[in-house]
């Protein structure tokens, strides 16, 4: 019965001598089909052969330590299947005493618990993802709100003194020139922060992925082979598409670049159907059920454990100064954003498969028009209250409305503009920032107006950090950071839908 009982166990089993050579004297069925040797290759040999380039040192020394002092160990480690494949080995080594008491035999027993390690790292990368993802995001936000001084700023110069705007045009066209290229790259991090909202709409997998069949043959160049397989059973999917396409080719150019110099360099592009259990969607942080997928696997160099777990992060770059490392961070983003995630596999020399998993979209896109009447007595000026924390854009922005003919009042918190409200109002429109110090934010703060004061029209500005997507936030017009002054006072003149008698300049 004993010998019935270990040799139909699932559990690999196998017993060695406990000297030196610690030969392999027993093994069991489902330790051959654990590692995909016959008996007659596992006989004889020293039970440490299953050890190989990533077993790490430190699990081998404290096994070894507990053989000699003949004590169990129970310990988990990278070990190598016939095949060459990894797995991770949850192994128990018992010594086994003769009738003298001393150990004469070694017992091992083991356990495929590589499944459970990749949801453990996955988990640990998501949860590492998440607060970079906070921390890009309030660093983002902080650009934004820097670089929206700067452009009212030369805002102000060219509305106040033409001659001075003349004569400074070519430091002002490069001021300009190195606002717009820092705020491309604080939309880059916004993305990578699951926060910025893009100008999503349904669009058809395939055709996304098929569009791009010449742009991507012509910028690999003939040395890649690029091939598409294209499931039928894909749809559409909510999406930003200019940032879908965008995130495509960049990590096709990273797979380009990773397999310089191979003599096969292939790139196989793959649409399908991802069906997400609920263990790997807690994992991924997304709602289990059916997606769609997005595979570029490419036969490059492929990366180590230590490069793939730093791949995603911003600002990480395998390419030197070469690289800004924005392309798999942003492309993480942008996945985050339409309702899913990104994964990658890799190995050293084995290629790497990058996937992407889309939300299918279930519902049509629907739209609202919010008709707002025209401000009663156009006569007086209209009445603004800006609310920002932040003086030296509140000086400028101010001054620059004041000079449009708006009677503007300031408030530097949440707080501070109720107290506005209700003593000194009715106020035509409300500006306010989204992120405020205290215990209201911008968009708690427009609710309460608009509850109270609902003759009061809200327009909401912001850096951005994702508190924007709020289901709440969805009821007010938002402005991004940094926009040019002509902007807003577009986006004032349509929350006021003013006529012609109002001194707002047109956009």
């Amino acid at each position: 019965m004993l010998t019935q009982i270990v040799e139909q166990s699932r559990i690999g089993i196998i017993v060695s001598s406990v000297d030196d050579d610690q030969r392999i004297l027993y093994a069991n069925q489902a330790f051959l089909d654990l590692t995909g040797y016959a008996l007659d290759e596992v006989v004889g040999r020293n039970c440490r052969f299953l050890q190989g380039a990533n077993t790490a040192p430190d699990a081998i020394a404290e096994l070894r330590e507990a053989i000699r002092e003949g004590r169990t160990a129970v310990i988990e480690l990278v070990n190598y299947r016939k095949d060459g494949s990894e797995f991770w080995n949850l192994l128990h080594v018992h010594p086994i005493s003769g009738a003298d008491g001393q150990p004469q035999y070694l017992l091992g027993y083991q356990r495929d618990v590589t499944q459970r390690r990749t949801l453990e790292q996955g988990l640990q990368q998501v949860r590492r993802l998440e607060a970079l993802g906070v921390l890009t995001g309030g660093i983002a936000h902080e650009f934004n709100n820097m670089l929206q001084v700067m452009t009212t700023t030369l805002d102000m110069i060219e509305y106040h003194d033409a001659g001075l705007a003349g004569r400074m045009a070519t430091p002002i066209d490069n001021g300009r020139a190195a606002i717009a290229r820092v705020e491309a790259l604080t939309r880059q991090l916004q993305t990578f922060a699951k926060g910025k909202p893009g100008a999503t709409a349904t669009a058809q997998v395939n055709e996304v992925v098929e569009s791009l069949r010449e742009i991507l043959t012509n910028a690999l160049g003939e040395e890649v082979h690029v091939e598409f397989d294209l499931s039928a059973t894909v749809g559409s999917c909510c999406i930003d598409r200019v940032l879908a396409e965008t995130c495509l080719v960049n990590i096709a150019i990273n797979a380009k670049e990773a397999m310089q110099g191979r003599a096969d360099r292939r790139l196989l592009i793959r649409t399908g159907r991802r069906d997400v259990e609920t263990n790997q969607a807690q994992v991924y942080r997304i709602e289990p059920g059916a997606y769609f997928s997005i595979e570029l696997v490419d036969t490059g160099r492929g990366m180590d454990a230590a490069t793939l777990e730093r791949a995603l992060d911003p600002f990480f770059s395998t390419k030197g100064s070469r690289g800004v490392g924005l392309g798999l961070s942003t492309a993480y983003g942008f996945a985050r954003q339409s309702g899913g995630t990104l994964t990658i596999e890799s190995q050293p020399d084995k290629g790497t498969r990058v996937t992407l998993l889309l939300l299918p979209a279930v519902h049509a896109e629907t739209g609202s028009a919010r008709e707002v009447g025209a401000v009663e007595d156009a006569r007086r000026p209209l009445r603004l209250l800006m609310v920002d924390d932040r003086e030296d854009l509140v000086f400028i922005v101010r001054d620059m409305l004041r000079n449009e003919g708006l009677d503007v009042t300031t408030a530097g918190d949440a707080r501070q503009a109720l107290s506005r409200l209700e003593d000194e109002g009715p106020f035509d429109i409300m500006l306010s920032d989204v992120v405020m110090p205290g215990e209201m934010d911008g968009i708690a703060l427009a609710r309460r107006a608009r509850e109270h004061y609902p003759g009061t029209r809200i327009l909401l500005m912001s850096g951005f950090t994702g508190r924007e997507l709020a289901p709440e936030a969805a009821e007010f017009d938002l402005i991004a950071k940094p926009f040019r002054f002509p902007d807003l006072i577009s986006r004032i003149r349509k929350a006021l839908a003013e006529d012609s008698r109002t001194r707002l300049s047109p956009a």
